[in-house]
């Protein structure tokens, strides 16, 4: 793939993860996927490394929570088959609870699909919304005890 086909399927890849259209996005990466969050698990429970199916489960609980929720995409640096995406994510509800984060997505892309998301953010400001989140959370840490 060329850095400008790379670099658009990345960048569409996060538009469409900012605009809830999760099953949009799935059909943009290969059967065997793989998304990954490589935080120290022991330290951020929502550390871990998912196949395709399993992720839509872990973004489907996590996005579920907020009653608005975008990201924006603010820079994409592309090579051949793989691509830098930065972003700021925000997200409100319920009720009072707040969410915003500065996101890095490393995407890798072949055949005019992605192949692998690794997605940097900062854990605390995820944390800190949890924390906002009280009980509603447990669906969340169910979705990713697994990994």
């Amino acid at each position: 793939m060329t850095p400008e086909e790379t670099g658009a399927l990345a960048r569409r890849c996060v538009e469409l993860l900012g605009s809830r259209q999760l099953a949009a996005l799935f059909d943009l990466l290969h059967e065997d996927a793989s998304w990954s969050i490589p935080f120290d698990k022991d330290s951020f429970p929502f550390a871990g490394t998912w196949g395709k199916e399993d992720m839509r489960a872990v973004l489907t609980s996590f996005q579920a929570h907020f009653d608005t929720f975008e990201i924006a995409v603010t820079k994409v640096v592309a090579q051949p088959g793989s691509a830098a995406v930065e972003a700021v994510g925000r997200g409100e509800g319920p009720g009072k609870a707040r969410y915003k984060n500065v996101f890095h997505f490393a995407i890798e892309c072949d055949d005019g699909r992605i192949r692998r998301i690794r997605e940097y953010f900062n854990p605390i400001e995820v944390s800190a919304y949890v924390q906002q989140l009280g009980a509603a959370s447990d669906a969340l840490e169910q979705a990713t005890a697994g990994n």
